[in-house]
């Protein structure tokens, strides 16, 4: 059985020391919306097809009976669940799993790489990825989870446990139609489910409209990736929800604002650099934000990297860059853990969305480059990933 609902519940700010307002997340649970595959093929050890039944409700019966799951039952079922048209949202409700430990009772659980409360479907994904990695040894570590789409006969690679589907499933082929469903049912949700948690708008600046939220919410911005809390506000572009950015990405986009973009390579051990940073200045600010960090997980997050350099405490190494080594950078951290398309994500490939194309030359000064504010906003129609049908926000 499904769970047709998603109940939020309380959560911590200081991990688990400190009780936070209740954080709404809008990723509920939608069961009709899953059509079977033709086929549900398992590509390691332990072949599942579709005359055993729903995989969900197996996989579920183990979490239920608080039974352990063998790697090659909890991994095959797993992925036949996603040919079978769940989301990895639907799964963990289903599983009833509402705590970290419930993992465990199956499978091993996995601290997720986003430590947010709406974690439990990343956790999810990421014992699968274990799990996967304990069966075939591979040799980079988190192997990424694939699975057979039915619909365009295509192997499909899950980026992540949540997100657009046009953002973290790779691999589908062009005009897939099962992915073009799948999206189409997540802008729909969002344009129903974010206007309820607004208490007041800001009056509309061009394009642009500021929300102010009645609680943090827990959301992804299509334009940067980020993918965490929204704490007040939410700011939607031509008003439209399903493309509803971040308050960073509002900063960027106000009229009559120049925003200047620096970046870092961060490296250890003399290596190849493991991440890019980038830092912005506000014209109407005097001073730059923290700065911004992606690595192999490829979105935008939040980092201390830059004001610990300023304190000489960076374990790190930083390095000044240009933008075109930056993107060399993480087409390569792309390339590496990822299928070609992860690539030409809107906000890894150029690493600001920006209407001026900056100055990618090898040789280019990286002192920065100007983004200005206002305008047409060509992130919105620009084809995030090949073979995805995207919606007006891809």
């Amino acid at each position: 059985m499904i769970c047709k609902a998603l109940v939020p519940l309380a959560v911590s700010k200081d991990l688990g020391r400190a009780k936070a307002p209740t954080v709404h997340c809008i990723e509920y649970l939608d069961p009709s919306g899953c059509a079977g595959a033709d086929v549900l093929l398992c590509v390691v050890p332990g072949r599942y097809s579709a005359g055993m039944g729903d995989p969900l409700e197996r996989l579920a019966g183990y979490f239920h009976r608080k039974e352990k799951a063998s790697p090659e039952d909890f991994t095959g079922l797993a992925r036949a669940a996603r040919e079978a048209g769940h989301t990895w949202s639907a799964m963990t409700a289903a599983c009833g799993i509402t705590e970290p430990g419930d993992m465990n009772d199956v499978a091993v659980a996995i601290q997720p790489f986003i430590l947010v409360p709406d974690r439990l479907p990343e956790l999810f994904y990421q014992s699968v990825s274990y799990a996967i990695e304990q069966l075939t040894r591979p040799a980079r570590r988190y192997p990424p989870v694939t699975w057979h789409c039915g619909t365009c006969g295509r192997q499909v690679t899950d980026r992540a446990g949540a997100g657009r589907p046009i953002h973290v499933e790779h691999g589908h082929g062009p005009g897939c139609a099962r992915l073009a469903r799948d999206q189409g049912a997540d802008d729909a949700r969002r344009r129903a489910a974010l206007p309820a948690l607004v208490k007041a708008s800001d009056p509309p600046c061009g394009q642009l409209q500021r929300h102010h939220l009645a609680e943090p919410i827990i959301e992804d911005c299509p334009r940067c990736g980020w993918r965490g809390y929204f704490h007040e506000h939410i700011t939607t572009i031509d008003g439209d929800w399903a493309t509803a950015v971040c308050d960073n990405c509002y900063d960027d986009l106000r009229p009559g604002v120049t925003v200047t973009a620096c970046y870092y390579s961060a490296s250890s051990g003399g290596r190849e650099p493991f991440a890019v940073i980038r830092q912005r200045t506000h014209s109407d600010c005097e001073f730059p934000d923290t700065g911004q960090v992606m690595t192999w997980r490829l979105w935008w997050e939040h980092t201390p990297m830059l004001v610990e350099d300023s304190w000489g405490q960076c374990d790190a190494w930083l390095e000044k860059i240009p933008r075109g080594q930056a993107e060399q950078i993480m087409a390569r951290l792309a390339a590496t853990y990822w299928p070609p398309e992860a690539a030409t994500l809107p906000w890894v490939r150029p690493p600001t969305p920006t209407r001026d194309g900056g100055d990618d030359r090898p040789g280019a000064p990286a002192e920065g480059h100007v983004l200005p504010g206002g305008g047409r906003l060509p992130w919105l129609h620009e084809q995030p990933c090949r073979g995805a049908v995207t919606s007006a926000g891809g």
